[in-house]
């Protein structure tokens, strides 16, 4: 068993910890930026549904498809705008409140993170992890590479703080075991 080699700025860690404690600090910035960014994305998706309500929805994204320069024509974008054709109003503001809910919990994830509140950890492993198994179906289901770098990113996440929590578990235990001495 490898013993504990002081750091030097008194934190004490495993010489086979992969996570460094000026990595273990890059990684929480990046994972609460990440979450951030994920957060404002789905706010402003949220307030785009919100836009779309009381309009004709096959309409308003027909519209953006020409404008992109795409065929309306084509099988899978007609069927698209005739799935379309078939939402509700109802229906846009149940996706808008499911969005804004998971906007709000990226937002807490990235801020907790960022500001080093220490549930904020548990809190992002717990939600990202939820999802995985989701994110492993639609990845299979119909593979894409967005949808396999998504949850790769997640699980990664997932890895890394749990990864964090273990570390500073071995810290605290050793901190305690040496006071005992």
């Amino acid at each position: 068993m490898e013993t504990p080699q002081n750091l030097g700025n008194g934190m004490q860690t495993m010489a086979s910890s992969r996570l460094h404690p000026q990595s273990h600090e890059r990684y929480l910035r990046w994972i609460g930026g990440l979450q951030l960014v994920k957060g404002v994305i789905t706010m402003v998706l949220a307030v785009a549904l919100l836009r779309l309500l009381h309009k004709d929805l096959d309409q308003v994204v027909g519209n953006w498809i020409s404008e992109i320069g795409w065929n309306l024509q084509n099988p899978r974008i007609a069927a698209f705008l005739g799935w379309l054709d078939e939402v509700t109003d109802r229906q846009i503001g149940e996706w808008s409140i499911v969005t804004f809910c998971l906007a709000g919990m990226f937002l807490t994830e990235g801020t907790g993170l960022l500001m080093r509140w220490g549930w904020a950890k548990y809190f992002t492993i717990v939600a990202t992890a939820a999802f995985v198994p989701l994110e492993v179906y639609k990845t299979f289901a119909q593979f894409g590479p967005l949808k396999l770098t998504l949850l790769i990113g997640n699980v990664a996440v997932v890895w890394v703080l749990i990864a964090m929590l273990r570390r500073e578990k071995r810290m605290l235990s050793g901190k305690s075991a040496s006071v005992l001495v």
